[in-house]
């Protein structure tokens, strides 16, 4: 059965005349995990906006499963893509099960509090990441990783087909950042289609499927991330020396990025 696409064609934007997305074009599809890489101002979080909604003077255009974002109301949209912010500190002490509960207003109408089908909803996600332990459990008393496993269930039980996530592993320790990228595959391998901004290039040489790199708003390359992550294209994103290493580890082999210090 093919998979529902989302297809970004030659998408520009930019803020008080000043441009920061240069007709930018990628297709991903649900059951594929992408890594969107590039230095701070190039555009990443524009460009999960542009997706969501939130930014609507844009040229070009962007399509879930053939349909353009501009013909869907914002609950329609909100049902082919969630969103997974970068982690922080709550404000509100609500539990993990109410913080979840809230993904599922989406398919609410005005007014109307969620029912029992909606509290299956937030169970099941809660059980799918694996931190029904943590059920009732105040989001303000948790570490970062749990407080991150904790959005992603909140954008599960809205049951999109189609995940954004800004830099989720900021801020986490070594241990939470590879626990939550391994869910993060995990739940692409599920059927989910998932586009996850990154500092890592190592997050997405081990990670995704696919990698997309961005450099003055403009794409640098697209592609599998063993085929274009060498050392000349991550040098030119960033403007600094960088060299990748393959390393091989029994019958496994991995590339590692170092600083180049010559």
């Amino acid at each position: 059965m093919k998979q529902p696409q989302l297809q970004v064609n030659q998408l520009s934007f930019g803020y008080h005349g000043e441009p920061v997305l240069r007709q930018v074009s990628f297709s991903m599809q649900a059951g594929e995990l992408m890594c969107l890489l590039g230095p701070n101002g190039v555009g990443k979080s524009t460009l999960f906006r542009c997706i969501l909604g939130g930014n609507s003077g844009y040229q070009g255009e962007i399509l879930l499963d053939g349909k353009n974002i501009r013909t869907l109301k914002q609950r329609q949209l909100a049902q082919w893509v969630g969103y997974i912010p970068q982690n922080s500190v709550p404000v509100f002490g609500y539990s993990v099960y109410d913080t979840v509960l809230m993904g599922t207003t989406v398919s609410l109408g005005m007014f109307r509090n969620p029912g029992k089908a909606q509290q299956q909803a937030a169970q099941k996600a809660i059980e799918q990441m694996g931190i029904s332990h943590l059920s009732r459990r105040s989001v303000a008393q948790l570490s970062g990783g749990e407080r991150q496993l904790v959005m992603i269930a909140r954008a599960l039980a809205q049951k999109a087909r189609f995940l954004l996530m800004d830099e989720p592993t900021a801020n986490l320790d070594y241990g939470n950042q590879l626990r939550v990228m391994r869910m993060v595959r995990e739940l692409s391998r599920q059927g989910y289609g998932i586009l996850v901004s990154t500092h890592s290039p190592e997050h997405a040489l081990q990670y995704a499927d696919r990698v997309l790199v961005l450099k003055e708003g403009q794409v640098l390359c697209c592609g599998e991330p063993g085929k274009v992550l060498d050392a000349p294209t991550l040098s030119k994103a960033y403007d600094v020396g960088i060299q990748v290493h393959q390393v091989q580890q029994g019958d496994k082999s991995y590339r590692v990025v170092l600083p180049d210090e010559t």
